[in-house]
């Protein structure tokens, strides 16, 4: 499972995913890394079962909207199948999708 897990709604999904015996998770920054790993995700990351990635230097602290946006392409482009809570068909993550004609996604 790959994801942001910016909204708070994301969150209490990964929550759910991270106790031993749930998915591989790769967790998509929209900044730099972080200085020390947050507690909630060592056991997960030193037990191999989470990878956290950015492709933005450590001088980017903040998540602005530029950096959301670059992340979720990030997103878009390493998966094969995405699942929204909600997609707004006016929205840049709607724009994205679009822009990704192989994408197959739903929107419960």
């Amino acid at each position: 499972m790959i994801g942001g897990f910016q909204s708070a709604l994301e969150r209490d999904v990964l929550k759910l995913l991270l106790p031993a015996g749930g998915p591989s998770i790769v967790m998509v920054l929209a900044r730099g890394m972080w200085r020390s790993v947050p507690t909630e995700y060592r056991e997960a990351i030193n037990a191999g079962r989470m990878l956290v990635v950015s492709s933005f230097s450590q001088g980017v602290v903040r998540v602005s909207k530029e950096t959301a946006e670059k992340r979720n392409a990030f997103v878009l482009d390493h998966c094969d199948e995405a699942v929204f809570a909600s997609l707004d068909p006016d929205g840049s993550l709607a724009r994205l999708v679009a822009a990704r004609p192989n994408l197959r996604y739903q929107v419960p």
